[in-house]
């Protein structure tokens, strides 16, 4: 079917995909969670005389990480480039490439393309904590993570039905003979 390098390609190109669209993303996230997160009456579903009681009334913003910037992607691109090959790592170790893409069930494949991102996610936490970067969002790194892992499992289950179609609609027989008396082989 699809050659190993080919579909280690792939999951690299939407793992820099993901990396992309959670950047674009960043700052409607970034705006809407931090929204979210100070409305304590609708978070935590709590009267709304609670939300009055510091006298700043219910939309006031709550600082996510010291700066309200995302820095540039040239500051980020480790993050890629540190990330991406472990997920690809973890993949393999899975056995996400080891069997025949038809041969995988659904759940193997959600359950590889979902928990191979998280493991690369502890590389990079660690990476973090062993460099005591406190400048870099979490939101961000967790926005990527998410959305690396959701397009990962969206494109493989894409590829195994469209796998399946084919297979069932005959495209992968060759050579068939068929053996019987003609009113049984039709």
């Amino acid at each position: 079917m699809i050659p190993r390098r080919f579909f280690w390609f792939l999951d690299l190109l939407v793992l820099c995909a993901a990396f992309l669209t959670a950047y674009a993303l960043w700052p409607f996230l970034y705006g809407w969670l931090s929204l979210a997160l100070s409305e304590v009456r609708w978070f935590l579903q709590l009267p709304e005389f609670l939300a009055w009681l510091d006298g700043t009334g219910p939309f006031v913003t709550l600082p996510l990480s010291p700066k309200d910037i995302l820095p540039q992607m040239r500051d980020l691109l480790w993050i890629l480039v540190s990330m991406a090959p472990a997920t690809v790592l973890f993949v393999e170790l899975l056995g996400g490439y080891a069997t025949h893409l038809l041969r995988q069930s659904r759940a193997r494949l959600v359950t590889t393309s979902l928990f191979a991102p998280f493991a690369g996610l502890g590389l990079v936490m660690l990476i973090l904590f062993a460099l005591k970067a406190p400048g870099v969002s979490r939101m961000f790194i967790f926005s990527y993570t998410l959305l690396s892992g959701a397009s990962l499992a969206v494109y493989r289950l894409g590829l195994h039905i469209y796998f399946n179609k084919r297979l069932a609609s005959g495209h992968y027989a060759r050579n068939v003979a068929l053996i019987g008396s003609p009113a049984s082989i039709e």
